[in-house]
């Protein structure tokens, strides 16, 4: 995805801790964080867009760590260390709570039909507990199930389909969209898809990289194709060029995510980026540049 959330990451030489002594240290820092309410723990959001209007529909929670002593810790530092215990499902209801809050925060403000994205852990989604945990976090937050959106990642679906797939459709059911995360760097086949009940497919920002390169294009034009006609929404993220937006719009995108479209935002920041769009024409999608002073 865009800069990293709390998605899963696999634990690899170039993303872990160098040693497991730091990794522990992470664990138990992170634990101590997480006990203390989420000390240092707060949340980015990165907007989504209508791929045709512009207008934001959605914002993908992002979270972000300013570790006692040590000062902002990169995420691909941290979410791996807490993916090889059960703190990653501490840190996932830490994030959903506070995603939900913030849901509660942009009714106020008016964006009362903005969804929220928040990334789900495999670890979590295999526990058995994740629709408990979903359904506890929507009743204390008093939010409609229509409006929030987990995204799961297509490794971890097809780890164990029935039973994997019983626990998504309870969620459907609850009303929450679900949507699979970084499609195309997995092993789903498009065959699958008709197995998984989902509402919408993020193709990963490596396809589209290359855009409008004729290949890529051929690519995601067949998965939006294929999509559509299972009623499944297509988002593209990594869009990073107004090439590539172009692009993406003429294969049939619904929406579009990136660092073209908008940078996460802080909270507060994201009803006047909202209204800072408002009369933003169809042509142009890119966030308005501060004028020069």
């Amino acid at each position: 995805m865009i800069a990293r959330s709390c998605s899963p990451v696999p634990i690899s030489p170039s993303t872990a801790p160098s040693a497991p002594r730091e990794r522990a240290q992470i664990e138990e820092d992170l634990g101590a964080a997480l006990t203390a309410g989420g000390a240092g723990l707060f949340l980015e959001y990165q907007p989504v867009v209508d791929a045709a209007s512009g207008r934001m529909v959605e914002v993908e929670a992002l979270v972000r760590w300013d570790r006692a002593g040590q000062g902002r810790c990169q995420p691909d530092s941290f979410i791996p260390a807490a993916e090889a215990s059960d703190l990653i499902i501490r840190l996932d209801r830490w994030v959903l709570d506070a995603a939900l809050d913030q849901l509660r925060v942009l009714d106020e403000a008016g964006l009362g039909e903005i969804r929220m994205a928040v990334n789900i852990s495999g670890r979590h989604l295999l526990s058995g507990t994740l629709v408990e945990h979903v359904t506890q976090a929507l009743a204390a937050g008093g939010c409609d199930p229509g409006r929030l959106s987990l995204e799961l990642t297509e490794t971890v679906l097809l780890t164990d389909l029935p039973s994997v797939g019983v626990d998504v459709q309870r969620l459907r059911e609850l009303g929450v969209r679900v949507s699979i995360d970084d499609f195309g760097t997995g092993y789903t086949s498009l065959a699958h898809l008709q197995h998984l009940t989902v509402d919408e497919l993020k193709i990963d920002r490596s396809f589209v990289w290359q855009l409008p390169d004729a290949g890529d294009g051929s690519l995601v034009r067949l998965v939006t194709e294929v999509g559509h006609q299972l009623g499944i929404s297509i988002v593209a993220e990594g869009v990073e060029t107004e090439e590539q937006l172009s692009a993406l719009r003429d294969l049939g995108c619904d929406a579009l995510q990136g660092f073209f479209i908008a940078r996460p935002l802080a909270g507060e920041n994201i009803a006047a980026w909202h209204r800072s769009r408002a009369g933003t024409m169809q042509g142009s999608l890119a966030s308005p540049r501060p004028s020069a002073t």
